[in-house]
């Protein structure tokens, strides 16, 4: 009887130990381009995803990002257009 209960209860410590492991591993980060684990430096790019050194630029990795598009909404939302309706002729 003492020997069922003794292992039952070595059963639930096995399970809530292993529960608590894996609370505690938590996923490290990987270049989206050649899955390396990334370590303290590491690189977002404008398109969302984190790189190694070796992709930091855009090239390299084959963003998706379309800068010169995102530069051109950025001008027109900074500089509006302004137009009057009468010009007086000197």
């Amino acid at each position: 009887m003492e020997n069922e209960k003794c292992v039952k209860n070595d059963m639930i410590n096995q399970i809530k130990e292993g529960e608590k492991k894996e609370e505690k591993k938590k996923k490290k980060l990987r270049c989206a381009c050649c899955n390396t684990k990334l370590g303290l430096i590491y690189f977002t790019c404008k398109c969302g995803n984190k790189y190694c050194q070796k992709h930091l630029n855009p090239h390299s990795h084959n963003c998706t990002f379309n800068n010169k598009e995102s530069c051109q909404k950025q001008i027109e939302k900074n500089n509006p257009q302004m137009r009057s309706s009468t010009f007086i002729k000197v």
